[in-house]
C-alpha cells in the first residue's frame, strides 16, 4: 500500500514556513518503521515549495530539510514530494473521510476550529 503522509502539521509539528525543528509525534516513527517493514511505501508530501509549483531549486532545498529532518528522527521515507500523488491512503491534520455524503462533509466544516485552526472558506455554504 502506498501511504501519503502531510510532513507540515502532521509528521512534523511545525507548520509550513517555520524550520522543521520540533521533534515528531509521539510514536510516529515506530508507527511508519512498522509500516514499512510490512513492506509498505511511505511517501512524505509537503507544502514548502508551493511557490515553486513543485518544481526547480525550491522543491529542491524543501526536499533536502525534510530529508534531513526525517533521518535525524529515524523518520522512514520511500520519497519525499511537492504535489499529491496516487495514494491508498492520506494522513493529514486537515483531511476529511469521504464517503460521497455531501451534507456530512458541511456538517464537520461547520464545526470549524475543532477540525481547523480556522474554518475553511464556504465552511457555512453547505444545506
Amino acid at each position: 500500500m502506498r501511504i501519503l503522509l502531510d510532513f507540515d502539521g502532521t509528521l512534523c509539528p511545525d507548520g509550513c514556513g517555520a524550520p522543521p525543528e520540533t521533534p515528531p509525534p509521539p510514536r510516529a516513527a515506530e508507527i511508519l518503521r512498522g509500516l514499512r517493514a510490512a513492506g509498505h511505501t511511505i511517501l512524505v508530501l509537503s507544502c514548502r515549495a508551493h511557490g515553486a509549483a513543485g518544481e526547480g531549486w525550491r522543491a529542491r532545498a524543501a526536499a533536502r530539510e525534510i530529508a534531513a529532518y526525517l533521518r535525524l528522527h529515524d523518520v522512514p521515507f520511500d520519497e519525499i514530494l511537492t504535489s499529491k500523488p496516487h495514494a491508498d491512503a492520506v494522513i493529514d491534520e486537515r483531511a476529511l473521510a469521504f464517503d460521497g455524503d455531501w451534507q456530512a462533509v458541511g456538517r464537520l466544516l461547520r464545526r470549524g476550529p475543532r477540525l481547523f485552526a480556522s474554518p475553511p472558506p464556504g465552511a457555512g455554504d453547505f444545506p
